[in-house]
């Protein structure tokens, strides 16, 4: 019997001791934890962590928008903007949640939400190219052809590779009634793409990346710093299309 109660005492010590170092364990080593098992491919266990760390530090902004890519990973849209949400609360200086929240929210159907948040993003200095082309797209989801004209042009002059800069603009054209412009830009996508082929560089259908609501991708050329050469085609009826990645695409007949 005093043998029985000995090992039920240990057994007793060694669970409390384990609460205790659990208890121990700091927000810090929670987000550390999230990150191993999400390099694990733990999704469920990363999240499960992040939940603790912000259980243990809920005023620690930082951590929000990292829940909020957990979240989106899984498929939550809103669980992952109420965690944006709640960070901008905490700290509203936070510049790369706005760009987050901006693209949640483009999903959800608010663009005038996405709006002011792409915004407050690039106003805050996150002027990525991405950026600028969903702001763009954004204005033109509002029939706004001259504001997504002018973010697009900012878009391509800062990444000239990616196709999706060139349909926007195209759309923002017809939009604001440049037809030739807009074929300027359907064109050089075209003509792109050929070259592309010819050279056997074009990127596999199969391994290009998409982003939810990014109309910056796919690319059209491998690194992100290479630009296509200037370049003119002559079309079936005469036009002449001036392509060159940095300055407008132009256009004359022969």
């Amino acid at each position: 019997m005093k043998k029985s109660i000995s090992m039920m005492a240990c057994c007793l010590i060694v669970f409390l001791a384990g609460s205790t170092a659990f208890a121990q364990k700091t927000a810090e080593d929670f987000y550390k934890l999230s990150q191993k098992r999400l390099e694990s491919r733990d999704l469920d266990g990363a999240l499960a962590a992040l939940d603790k760390a912000i259980e243990l530090k809920p005023d620690l902004a930082a951590l929000y928008p990292r829940r909020s890519e957990l979240h989106m990973m899984k498929g939550q849209v809103d669980e992952a903007l109420a965690d944006l949400d709640q960070g901008l609360l905490i700290d509203s200086e936070m510049t790369a949640a706005y760009a987050m929240r901006g693209n949640l929210r483009m999903i959800k159907g608010d663009v005038k939400g996405a709006l002011n948040d792409l915004d407050n993003a690039i106003a805050r200095g996150d002027e990525s190219s991405r950026n600028f082309a969903m702001r763009a797209q954004a204005k033109m989801m509002l029939q706004d052809g001259a504001g997504a004209l002018s973010d697009f042009n900012t878009a391509i002059s800062m990444n000239g590779n990616r196709i999706g800069n060139y349909l926007g603009r195209a759309a923002a054209r017809k939009l604001t009634g440049d037809e030739a412009g807009a074929l300027a830009d359907y064109t050089y996508i075209i003509v792109a793409f050929e070259q592309k082929e010819r050279d056997g560089t074009a990127p596999d259908k199969a391994t290009r990346k998409v982003l939810v609501n990014d109309m910056t991708s796919p690319m059209i050329s491998g690194p992100e710093s290479s630009k296509p050469g200037v370049s003119k085609v002559t079309t079936k009826t005469g036009l002449v299309v001036t392509i060159n990645p940095e300055a407008e695409a132009t256009m004359t007949t022969e």
